[in-house]
């Protein structure tokens, strides 16, 4: 893997100038070989903090926007995964959000900023999608966004997710750290390959430069290794520019073990401590989408439901097939039963369906109050008609004292 961190200077609410320079940033950095192309944080609108302008001009996650088209189309054509920042709107919500292109121009997935900075919280909503990874063209990417990157347990979940490379679209300010605009240290620098070193994966921060209003952006794009070396970058602290880097996927796995008894991962004493995390998928997401369509009624209605609201199903499902959540005890019968007959009651599953896996539910050790408050969540997204056919469900499945009635 060939990967590009774009260094470049946003125009503030001008959506369509962004994205036609920012396709012409991944055209350049395909002819130089990349197959990964980093976008900065917010380069569709650029870093303005108004919410009613932001608002006119966020896009959807279903990724026909101005921005997210743009960005597919360049994705196609120069045959290269596309990470770039933009702002997502999911009804009135707001969201400093990241589309994940790969290389046919698939939006294959997205990720929503965790953690928000300054004045940020006055326009988007905190992330709500986790800390997802994709595979691309065979390795597996984790996102974070600029502000993330002060809380190191968000990479380091990534790197125990099998994350080899970790893209972070910023947009970094100056005189954010005590050293000032003039001291010779880049903190943010600094702290990337500190964590690529601890976390062993490889780091790819494409930065803002230019100001917007009062803000003045650091520049100082970088590439670093999984040894905590910069292999492209830092750039300066002016103008557009796009540090390149090849990726050997392998190194990752190597740079775990260092020397004779010196082996970052496995010396992790999770007897104290422990980070719960999703496995990544072995399978792509045509191989798992394929097993999906073998399943019939409801269950394949269920699955196809999932896999559209949530970027992270897949690696869910695939857990799921190789039986990960039972083996480790991350999620046992008695939930996954539970599980079901709460997302069941959102898609128009039959009756005997529902009792079914209300019964299983019992069986692996859940109440009926269990089952009762599973149902009575539902109301809200689901309808009282449907609600209604919920508890009679769960009168046939258990007998009611008014089930006769």
């Amino acid at each position: 893997m060939i990967v590009a961190a774009v260094q470049m200077e946003a125009r503030g609410l001008d959506v369509e100038s962004n994205a036609t320079r920012a396709c012409a940033a991944v055209a350049d950095a395909a002819s130089r070989g990349a197959t990964l192309v980093v976008l900065p944080e917010l380069i569709s609108t650029g870093y303005v903090l108004d919410r009613d302008a932001i608002a006119g001009l966020a896009e959807t996650a279903s990724g026909d926007g101005t921005t997210l088209t743009a960005w597919r189309n360049a994705a196609r054509e120069h045959r290269t995964a596309v990470i770039g920042g933009y702002a997502e709107r999911d009804g009135d919500t707001l969201y400093n959000a990241v589309a994940v292109i790969d290389r046919h121009g698939d939006l294959v997935g997205g990720y929503r900023k965790l953690h928000l900075f300054g004045r940020e919280p006055e326009v988007f909503t905190p992330g709500n999608l986790g800390l997802p990874t994709f595979t691309l063209d065979g390795a597996n990417v984790g996102v974070l966004v600029c502000y993330d990157l002060r809380f190191p347990e968000a990479m380091r979940l990534q790197a125990l997710a099998g994350a080899h490379v970790i893209a972070v679209p910023t947009a970094w300010v100056r005189g954010f750290d005590a050293g000032g605009e003039e001291s010779e240290r880049i903190e943010q620098v600094e702290g990337v390959l500190t964590q690529a070193n601890l976390n062993q994966v490889y780091v790819a921060c494409a930065d803002q430069v230019g100001a917007a209003g009062e803000v003045r952006f650091l520049g100082r794009s970088v590439v670093a290794s999984p040894y905590g070396r910069a292999i492209a970058g830092p750039l300066s602290g002016d103008g557009e520019a796009i540090a390149v880097a090849e990726l050997d996927i392998d190194e990752t796995a190597r740079a775990q073990v260092r020397g004779d008894g010196i082996s970052p991962r496995s010396d992790r004493r999770t007897d104290v401590y422990n980070l719960e995390t999703v496995a990544p998928r072995t399978r792509d997401a045509a191989t798992l989408l394929a097993e999906m369509e073998r399943k019939r009624g409801y269950v394949l209605d269920l699955h196809r439901t999932l896999a559209t609201r949530d970027p992270e199903f897949l690696a869910i499902y695939e857990n799921f097939l190789e039986g990960t959540f039972l083996r480790e005890r991350r999620l046992d019968r008695r939930t996954k039963e539970l599980v079901y007959v709460g997302v069941l009651m959102a898609l128009s599953t039959p009756i005997d369906h529902l009792v079914a896996h209300m019964r299983a539910a019992v069986a692996h050790g859940a109440t009926e109050q269990d089952v009762l408050e599973v149902l009575e969540q539902a109301l809200a997204p689901c309808g009282v008609a449907r609600f209604i056919e919920g508890m009679a469900a769960f009168d046939r499945a258990f007998g009611s004292p008014n089930a006769g009635a």
